[in-house]
């Protein structure tokens, strides 16, 4: 979990009850949404389909990690939402030769 992720997506139980409608929104674009109680994260809101990748993970962890891509069921189960979400055309991709030119970059700047 990287800690800025949690930060940006961080909410207290105050706003958790004033705000449920759109933290409810955007869990199910995908987000994170942790909570905060006395500035403490005690929980978190996932959507449906990463929990479900999560236990999965979770349950076949030796068979995955022994492939030694992944350093946690957590982090293999965000590449395997983010990869089912490019599938059914949900995310939107920047052409990475776009993406450098946007940014006045090169190859060997990169280096």
């Amino acid at each position: 979990m990287d800690s800025r992720e949690v930060i940006e997506n961080m909410v207290s139980i105050t706003e958790l009850s004033q705000k449920s409608s759109q933290i409810v929104a955007k869990v199910e674009k995908g987000d994170i949404q942790y909570i905060a109680k006395r500035n403490k994260v005690v929980a978190a809101i996932v959507d449906m389909e990463f929990l479900l990748l999560l236990e999965d993970a979770c349950r076949n962890w030796p068979a995955i990690a022994q492939e030694g891509e992944f350093p946690d069921p957590w982090e293999y189960a965000k590449v395997v939402k983010m990869v089912k979400q490019g599938e059914r055309g949900e995310l939107d991709y920047v052409d990475y030769e776009d993406f450098k030119k946007e940014l006045g970059i090169t190859d060997e700047d990169l280096k």
